[in-house]
């Protein structure tokens, strides 16, 4: 997806950051997941699955305005502050 602009919530950015998740592994998940899922409790979210090494990285967001997306944690108000990235 050329052109897909990446948001991180603050809260997303800090959950990366304590995990040692470098964004060009976010990056690769969500222009090519393996799987897209449905949330099962909020429609608005989309599950990005994507095999990195012998894991799996599950990516939370929410499609605002094509081609923006945004990166959000389960568990987090709707705070988008935090980065950007074109791709």
């Amino acid at each position: 997806m050329v052109g897909t602009i990446l948001k991180l919530t603050k809260h997303a950015e800090i959950k990366l950051q304590q995990r040692g998740i470098p964004i060009n592994l976010i990056k690769k998940v969500v222009t090519k997941p393996e799987m897209i899922l449905r949330d099962n409790f909020d429609p608005t979210l989309v599950h990005f699955i994507g095999k990195i090494e012998n894991k799996f990285l599950r990516i939370i967001g929410r499609w605002q305005d094509r081609p923006s997306c945004h990166v959000v944690a389960p568990d987090e108000n709707e705070n988008f502050e935090g980065l950007s990235f074109q791709f």
